[in-house]
């Protein structure tokens, strides 16, 4: 048998969504992030940008207590949830496990909103997340993987900034 060119055409189509896509959320995965990512930083009209990395707290006690659907529809809630922060021209992604990346191109609201915002729409999804912000003007070469190296830096630190907290009995 023999394929037509739409058909082809199609197939092709679908395949790069497919390479591009995590299958649990319907966000970007890691390749389509960095291959997204990249050519906005790059456009001859690049945009500013603030690349906000999330890890989720908690999220292999919840797959272990209460089972990896439960585990996979907060994963899936989450996702929705940064949507909820993005813009049409932003970039959401699961980059893998219990990972986000969120590229904004435009937030002008200041960081500590935008941290803000992340905890209060992760809250609503029923989790609850790591976060580190990078901004393209805190990195010196303005690559993806400078920016995500800051961000998860960052996030690391807020990690460990929540855990120290939690053992001397502060308020995360």
């Amino acid at each position: 048998t023999s394929c037509s060119i739409e058909q082809l055409v199609r197939v092709e189509s679908e395949l790069s969504r497919l390479s591009e896509t995590d299958e649990l959320t319907g966000l970007y995965n890691r390749r389509g992030f960095w291959t997204r990512t990249s050519a906005l930083l790059t456009a001859p009209r690049s945009c500013g940008g603030v690349l906000a990395y999330l890890d989720l707290d908690g999220l292999k006690e919840l797959n272990d207590t209460r089972g990896h659907a439960v585990g996979d529809a907060t994963i899936r809630a989450v996702a929705e949830a940064l949507c909820r922060v993005a813009g049409p021209d932003d970039v959401v992604a699961r980059l893998g496990g219990d990972e986000f990346a969120v590229f904004l191109c435009d937030w002008t609201a200041g960081l500590d909103a935008l941290r803000d915002r992340l905890a209060t729409e992760v809250i609503s999804a029923g989790g609850s997340a790591s976060v580190g912000l990078a901004t393209v003007e805190s990195v010196e070469e303005l690559t993806v993987d400078a920016l995500v190296v800051r961000a998860d830096a960052l996030m690391y630190a807020d990690k460990h900034l929540k855990r120290s907290r939690r053992s001397s009995g502060q308020r995360p």
